[in-house]
């Protein structure tokens, strides 16, 4: 006797408060029945998921330990995929089927969860939505996988990449190369969040935030990784270099700047100025509390940070990349393709300014501080 499924309308995997906050806008903005899954990849995430269970968003909010589910090392990941349905029983009810499930990328948690889903609802379609500037940088990124992983999934008959059930949104969708394999797709507009004081509370609520965390500063540097673990990103210097450049901004700026140090960063800018201290809070939030932000400077070496708030509200403040005071820097000259682009969805692209040198730099800032922000 065939298993009969409860079938609700969508269900969302996350694994990032920004992947978390674009599932918000999906399901407000096509009012979507869905559930939310969670994973635990990121601090905070079981509170997270409690505080957002207050709130009407999702029918129901699940949790996946990550490391519980499915551990670590290739070993774990291949052991997982062939006992997917016990791995994923221990987070997703086991009587609930979808119609749609919404995703960023690929990884063995989110495979392992479609593969079982498609068993249960053969014509389920894979709706994979924008997870930031990595969507328009390498598009293919959301669909790789390794051979062996294609090889196991193909034994197990999941077919997780026809794209007869895939379907892709995005904020910007000119912006987005669609890979070979579906050619011929259109990418959907995705629907952006309405920040209205209801929705910024929710998630000022959701992620811990508190008013005295927000950023009055008018011009806010978000700095470079400069050293991960044990590894150099920026050699001495670029380091150097990229310090000199903030020198220089904050004798413009006065007291009127602060630096978001690299959350993975072990290691701080070498000038003096204010650091932002609440590490662990969504620059997207602070975003929402900006009611003045097309009024900032945000600047940046190669910081995703400073297109978010185009990407995410469609808001245009002023931008300046350093990536060319910087050219020979390898991360600098991955930035140029993505830097393009995205000056040329601003309405008006001089908003969005990229000094060739430090001379060119101090006439960009003396515009600035002089009221002239259309060059």
């Amino acid at each position: 006797m065939k298993k009969e499924f409860k079938r609700r309308e969508a269900c969302f995997f996350c694994s990032s408060p920004y992947q978390v906050m674009g599932a918000v806008g999906i399901v407000n903005g096509l009012k979507l029945d869905a559930d939310l899954y969670i994973a635990g990849e990121f601090p905070g995430y079981r509170t997270l998921a409690e505080k957002l269970k207050k709130y009407n968003c999702f029918a129901n909010v699940y949790v996946a330990d990550s490391k519980i589910v499915s551990g670590t090392g290739k070993l774990a990941s291949i052991k997982m995929t062939f006992f997917a349905e016990k791995a994923v029983s221990t987070y997703m009810p086991k009587d609930i089927s979808y119609d749609q499930y919404f995703v960023t990328s690929r990884s063995t948690l989110k495979s392992s969860q479609l593969g079982v889903l498609r068993k249960r609802n053969p014509n389920i379609t894979r709706v994979v939505y924008e997870d930031g500037l990595g969507t328009y940088s390498n598009n293919g990124s959301l669909f790789r996988v390794s051979g062996l992983r294609r090889k196991i999934e193909k034994i197990l008959h999941w077919d997780l990449d026809d794209p007869k059930k895939i379907r892709l949104m995005a904020y910007l969708p000119e912006l987005v190369k669609m890979p070979d394999f579906l050619q011929g797709h259109k990418v959907e507009q995705m629907p952006r969040l309405q920040i209205d004081p209801t929705t910024r509370d929710l998630f000022f609520d959701i992620f811990s935030v508190g008013r005295e965390q927000s950023i009055f500063e008018k011009y806010i540097i978000f700095d470079t990784k400069r050293r991960g673990a044990e590894l150099d990103v920026l050699t001495k210097e670029e380091k150097d270099l990229l310090d000199s450049c903030y020198t220089l901004v904050t004798r413009y700026a006065g007291e009127d700047v602060i630096c978001k140090p690299h959350p993975k960063s072990t290691e701080q800018p070498g000038c003096q100025m204010k650091s932002y201290a609440h590490q662990g809070v969504p620059m997207e939030v602070l975003y929402m509390d900006m009611p003045d932000l097309e009024n900032r400077v945000l600047i940046s070496h190669v910081s995703s940070a400073v297109f978010t708030p185009k990407i995410f509200l469609d808001c245009e403040p002023v931008v300046i990349c350093l990536h060319k005071i910087l050219k020979d820097s390898r991360i600098s000259r991955n930035f140029t393709e993505i830097y393009e682009k995205f000056r040329g969805t601003y309405r008006q692209p001089e908003r969005v300014i990229a000094p060739s040198s430090m001379e060119e730099l101090e006439d960009v800032l003396s515009h600035i501080v002089s009221g002239d922000t259309k060059r």
